[in-house]
C-alpha cells in the first residue's frame, strides 16, 4: 500500500473520513458525454466555461457517476446512482448522524409509545420546491406509496397503513404491524424521502420521476438523456444552504473514461474508480483518491425456482469448484477482498465464515454423483460491465476443470432488471449495496417475494428474517443475523464472491467531501477553491 494512498479503514459503520484538501484549481476540458470523449463541449462544461470568464470562484460541481437512472423515485427504483442525485432533491423524516444515531429530518421530533407505534412531529416551516407546505397528509401519501413501490413494499412491510394517521396537520401516528427494529433504519435512507401528494397526483408517476419535486436543499433543474442531470440550490431552504450553486451529474459508464474525465478537469469528482485507474490517480498530486471497504457485497446467486439447481451437490461444487481469492485478487487488487459471508463485513451482525476453499476433486466427485458424469451444463446471465465479464471468464475456467460448463450471457443493465423482475434469471451476478448499513437490508435479497435472482423459497430462512427484524435488542439480534448467514452459506444457492471497495477521486480543489462506506457521500457542505 502507497504510503499516500488514502485507503479508509472502517471502523464503525459510520465513520467519515474528511478527505479532499489543497489548493490547485481544476482546469477544465472540452470533454463529450456518457462514455466517449470528442471534441465537444456538454451543457455542464459550458456552465463551467462561464464561471471562469467572470473571474469569479467556482460554484459550480460536476459529478461523474457510473451509470444512468431511468427515473428519480425512492419507491419504484433501488440504483445508487439515483440515490444519490435524490438524496439533494429529497428528503427524510429522520437521518442517521455521524455516531449511528438517529437525528431529526422533517421531523423535528419523535417518540415510540409502545413497540408497534411511531409518532413524529413533523417541522413547522418546511415547503415543497413547488410552494406547498410540508403536511402530515404528504407523509401519509408517501407511506401508502412506499407500501406497494416495488423498491420499497418488502422494507416497508411492517407498517400497517390502515392504522397510520394524521394527529393533526404537523403530527404523524404511524403504526406497525409488529415490532420493527429496521424500520427506523429504511425510513433514514433514500426509501423513506417525503414527497409531495399535489405534486404526485398532478405530474403522474412517470413525469414526477423524471422532474422529482422535493423539499431539499437543491432543486431538480434539467435532465439531458444520456449525458447528465443539474439540481440548482434551493435559495428558500428551510436548513442550512448549501454554498455551490448548482451540482451536474454526468453519467460516464467507462471507469477509464471517467479518470480521464478527472484527470482533464472534466469533472470534479468520481464515483467507482476502475482498479486500473486507483493507483495512478492516487500518484497525481493534483488529485486525492479514496478507497475502503462499503456496504457492498457481490454475490452470483442461483434461483431457487431453477430445476437444473435444485441439487445441493450441484450448488456445492459450484462454489467449491473456485479458487475465490485468486479470482478477486486478479480482477479487484487492493480494491476489494474475498466475500467471508453472504454479507459485507462492514453490516452490523457480520459473521465471518469464509472464503470458499476451492476443492477440485470434490467438485468433480459432486457432480458425477449428481448424474452428470460428462459434465453438468448452465448458464449465466449479467448485465455488460468489463470487471464482470474479466470475473466471469476466469471463474469459467475453473468451472470447466470440474466438469461444469458455464455459458456466459450479457444483456445491458435494464434487460437484466426486466428479468430478473420477471423471474427470467435462473444464475446471475448481484452486487448489493446495503446503503443503510443495517442487515435486514444486507439479507433483503433473500426474502420470499424479493423481486431478484434468488427466488426464494425457503420459510426457515424467512422466519429468521423475521425474527432478525422484530428484535430490538442488538446482541440478540446479532445472534440471529449469524445463525441466517450461515445457514445461506450452507445452502449453497449463491457463491459470495468479494466485497468490493467503495471508491472515490476528487480534484484536490474540492473542499469538504468525505469517505461514505455507504457510496452516497453528502455534497451538501462541499466548495469549490
Amino acid at each position: 500500500m502507497k504510503k499516500r494512498r488514502m485507503t479508509v479503514l472502517i471502523l464503525s459503520a459510520v465513520m467519515l473520513l474528511s478527505a479532499c484538501t489543497g489548493g490547485k484549481r481544476a482546469g477544465i476540458s472540452a470533454q463529450g458525454n456518457n462514455s466517449q470523449v470528442s471534441g465537444k463541449e456538454t451543457a455542464a462544461q459550458e456552465q463551467v466555461g462561464k464561471e471562469s470568464e467572470k473571474g469569479s470562484g467556482r460554484d459550480t460541481l460536476i459529478v461523474a457517476l457510473d451509470a444512468e437512472p431511468a427515473k428519480l423515485d425512492p419507491h419504484t427504483q433501488n440504483l445508487p446512482q439515483a440515490h444519490n442525485i435524490q438524496q439533494m432533491i429529497m428528503e427524510t423524516l429522520i437521518k442517521k448522524g455521524e455516531n449511528g444515531d438517529y437525528v431529526p429530518g422533517l421531523a423535528e421530533s419523535w417518540e415510540m409509545p409502545d413497540d408497534t407505534t411511531i409518532v413524529f412531529h413533523l417541522r413547522d416551516n418546511v415547503y415543497f420546491h413547488n410552494g406547498e407546505k410540508l403536511t402530515a397528509e404528504d407523509v401519509i401519501y408517501t407511506i401508502n406509496r412506499s407500501k406497494t413501490g416495488s423498491a420499497t413494499k418488502t422494507q416497508f412491510s411492517d407498517i400497517d397503513e390502515a392504522n397510520t394517521k394524521a394527529i393533526d396537520e404537523l403530527t404523524v401516528e404511524m403504526k406497525l404491524y409488529n415490532p420493527s427494529s429496521a424500520v427506523l433504519n429504511y425510513l433514514a435512507t433514500g426509501r423513506g424521502q417525503i414527497l409531495n401528494k399535489k405534486a404526485m397526483e398532478e405530474m403522474g408517476e412517470d413525469a414526477h420521476g423524471r422532474a422529482p419535486i422535493g423539499t431539499g436543499p437543491y432543486i431538480f433543474t434539467e435532465w439531458v438523456a444520456g449525458d447528465h442531470v443539474t439540481v440548482t440550490r434551493n435559495e428558500n431552504y428551510w436548513g442550512e444552504k448549501p454554498s455551490l450553486k448548482s451540482v451536474i451529474y454526468r453519467f460516464i459508464s467507462d471507469s477509464s473514461i471517467r479518470a480521464i474525465e478527472l484527470e482533464s478537469g472534466g469533472v470534479d469528482i468520481i464515483y467507482t474508480v476502475g482498479p486500473e485507474d486507483y493507483d495512478r490517480l492516487d500518484e497525481n498530486p493534483e488529485i486525492v483518491a479514496l478507497s475502503g471497504p462499503g456496504y457492498t457485497h457481490e454475490i452470483l446467486q442461483m434461483s431457487m425456482e431453477a430445476e437444473e439447481f435444485s441439487d445441493i451437490r450441484i450448488r456445492e461444487a459450484m462454489n467449491i469448484a473456485l479458487d475465490v481469492p485468486a479470482i478477486v485478487q486478479a480482477v479487484y487488487g487492493d480494491m476489494g477482498v474475498a466475500a467471508d459471508s453472504v454479507m459485507s463485513s462492514e453490516i452490523f451482525g457480520h459473521k465471518s465464515i469464509g472464503p470458499i476453499k476451492r476443492d477440485i476433486e470434490r467438485a468433480k466427485q459432486l457432480v458425477i454423483d449428481a448424474g452428470y458424469p460428462n459434465g453438468f451444463d448452465c448458464e449465466i446471465t449479467v448485465a455488460e460491465d468489463r470487471q464482470t465479464k474479466n470475473m466471469l471468464e476466469i471463474a469459467q475456467a475453473m468451472w470447466k476443470e470440474a466438469g461444469i460448463n458455464v455459458m456466459i450471457t450479457t444483456y445491458d443493465q435494464a434487460t437484466i432488471r426486466e428479468r430478473n423482475a420477471a423471474k427470467l434469471t435462473r444464475f446471475g451476478r448481484s452486487r448489493f449495496n446495503a446503503s443503510s448499513g443495517d442487515p435486514d437490508h444486507a439479507m433483503s435479497t433473500w426474502a420470499i417475494g424479493y423481486a431478484g435472482i434468488l427466488n426464494c423459497n425457503d420459510q426457515h430462512i424467512q422466519e429468521l428474517l423475521d425474527a432478525g427484524r422484530a428484535e430490538y435488542d442488538a446482541e440478540k439480534r446479532k445472534a440471529i443475523y449469524e445463525e441466517l448467514q450461515q445457514y445461506c452459506w450452507n445452502s449453497y444457492y449463491s457463491v459470495p464472491l468479494v466485497f468490493a471497495y467503495i471508491s472515490y477521486a476528487c480534484r484536490d480543489n474540492v473542499k469538504g467531501f468525505g469517505f461514505d462506506p455507504s457510496g452516497l457521500p453528502d455534497l451538501t457542505k462541499i466548495t469549490l477553491e
